[in-house]
């Protein structure tokens, strides 16, 4: 687990930027909420706004590699959100033990999931479909998706549990946590699945975060106009990806036949770009949920950086946790059908 906060300093990072940008002193520095793994900021020089990312990766080699992936699918047509270039030519800069990019602010807001229309999980899903077309000719060394781990997950289960033992938290979050944490456990004790035995190929560049929530869309959700956040960017099977945002993209709010059908929606116009066998998509289906089985940062964040902004986060991914002991295999044929 680790929940960084470091923030840097105004007047140190306002001679860095006129240093490496030829910028004007920093006059309006502010931290946006809502980052999950790092921490985002809004800056103003003068008349000019900028949006400053801090990565939560401290080697310049997958910092490198998060560039390297804006760089490749922007140059393939991609409405990736560039970073600006500072006088180096470099997309990234280090302050303070911490690597940055520095981003043009785009002055609007991701939709919400009650936002997202059936042509905006269309439009998302004909993007992904195309991303991992071009993610498959990746030669260069990118670091591997990393997958559930029995060992790791009681390591930190152990560290949660005692934190909700301490208290500090409402009655609603502590009943909330208690209730994922009691299933996880369960599920993460029987289960036998481990990544060995998920024979499907790590050979194509995922974007790693794909979803709602990084991407501005055109007014009428036909468009992407803008795609960020590639902080999590690795070489995977694309299966896991479309599985995870399939999720992310039809499941935030529930488990019920609407869910199914908004599934249907995104997993049929993904095929009509880049289709996939029902085999494979039922294996990407099997290893998100156990994977996501495993993850325990959205209750550390709650618990150990009082973030209960991350409660909605933890609701939604509850939603999901109830239905780990379902007939998985069953339900992603069923999904795979309805969208034929």
């Amino acid at each position: 687990m680790s929940y960084h906060d470091q923030q840097p300093e105004k007047e140190e990072l306002s001679a860095r930027l006129q240093k490496l940008f030829d910028l004007g002193a920093l006059s309006d520095f502010e931290l946006i909420t809502g980052g999950f793994l790092c921490q985002n900021f809004t800056l103003r020089v003068g008349a000019q706004r900028f949006f400053l990312k801090q990565y939560r990766h401290k080697l310049s080699q997958v910092v490198h590699q998060v560039k390297y992936a804006e760089d490749l699918f922007a140059a393939h047509g991609v409405p990736v959100l560039s970073p600006l270039k500072d006088r180096f030519g470099r997309c990234a800069f280090y302050l303070d033990r911490n690597w940055y990019s520095l981003f043009p602010f785009i002055d609007r807001k991701a939709v919400t999931i009650h936002e997202l229309t059936d042509v905006g999980r269309e439009t998302l899903a004909r993007q992904l479909a195309q991303m991992h077309t071009i993610g498959t000719c990746v030669k260069k060394s990118i670091q591997p998706l990393l997958l559930w781990d029995r060992d790791r997950f009681f390591l930190e289960v152990a560290e949660i549990e005692m934190r909700l033992e301490e208290g500090g938290i409402s009655d609603a979050a502590r009943s909330l946590i208690g209730r994922v944490i009691e299933q996880k456990k369960k599920f993460v004790s029987q289960n036998t699945f481990t990544p060995e035995k998920a024979d499907v190929p790590f050979d194509t560049l995922l974007h790693g975060d794909y979803s709602y929530q990084n991407v501005f869309f055109s007014p009428d959700q036909v468009a992407i106009d803008y795609l960020f956040d590639f902080e999590k960017t690795c070489r995977g099977p694309r299966t896991f990806e479309l599985a995870r945002a399939l999720f992310v993209d039809a499941f935030d709010d529930g488990w019920g036949e609407k869910n199914r059908e908004r599934a249907a929606v995104f997993l049929r116009a993904y095929q009509q770009v880049n289709p996939i066998t029902q085999e494979e998509f039922t294996l990407g289906i099997r290893m998100y949920l156990v994977h996501m089985a495993h993850q325990l940062w959205i209750e550390g964040k709650i618990l150990f950086r009082d973030g209960n902004e991350y409660i909605p986060i933890l609701q939604a991914h509850s939603y999901r946790v109830e239905h780990l002991f379902d007939d998985i295999e069953s339900f992603a044929h069923a999904l795979y059908q309805k969208a034929s």
